[in-house]
């Protein structure tokens, strides 16, 4: 992971603030990654929070996706959550609403070639800035897009967009994600060999 740089921090502030997403309060950037989305090249920018622990893979960060057009492929922002923040998660209804409503702001004809598949729970494992494990939950409102993509918001009980990927390809052979996932350190440590495979449906290294 290379340094962040004066630009890509410009550029993912601009593309979050395009977004109406959160870009401020205790992010440091961590580094920034040239890779890419399907072949497509994307810039992937980390920021995390100053507490020590934070620093470690698996801690709290805000995680941004950008193509070279900076198009938002990915955002994530993994926090410890507050106190029952689980009993709070947002309906069916309010999370579909709140998703498109995001998503339709972003870009209003990509909006309307989605079909939602489904929507449910979804919980991700982080260690907390103290060291202890914690558990960030939202409503995923998964959606397929007409040219047969896949892309997927989680709204959190704060009612703001945790985690945001688009143009997502599904591996029907493999049963698994196949695009990559820059937004999940678990699949990174086992790109880089310091982690073993997540199972499906993570996508394989």
């Amino acid at each position: 992971m290379a340094a962040t740089t004066t630009s890509d921090i410009a550029r993912t502030g601009l593309a979050l603030s395009r977004a109406g997403l959160p870009f401020h309060g205790g992010w440091e950037a961590a580094g920034t990654r040239r890779e890419t989305h399907d072949g497509r090249p994307v810039t992937v920018v980390r920021f995390q929070q100053s507490a020590p622990r934070a620093a470690a893979p698996g801690g709290p960060h805000l995680s941004v996706v950008l193509d070279d057009e900076d198009v938002l492929l990915g955002y994530t922002r993994l926090t410890a959550p507050p106190a029952g923040a689980e009993r709070d998660l947002p309906g069916e209804d309010e999370a579909r609403t709140a998703a498109f409503r995001f998503l339709t702001a972003l870009d209003p004809q990509y909006a309307a070639a989605l079909t939602v598949q489904w929507i449910a729970p979804h919980h991700e494992r982080i260690t907390g800035p103290d060291g202890a494990p914690a558990t960030l939950s939202g409503t995923k409102v998964k959606t397929r897009h007409t040219d047969g993509l896949y892309a997927w918001v989680v709204v959190g009980a704060d009612r703001t967009v945790l985690t945001f990927e688009r143009d997502i390809r599904w591996d029907a052979a493999a049963g698994r994600r196949g695009t990559e996932m820059w937004l999940h350190d678990s699949w990174i440590a086992a790109r880089e060999g310091t982690g073993a495979q997540p199972s499906a449906p993570y996508a394989l290294v």
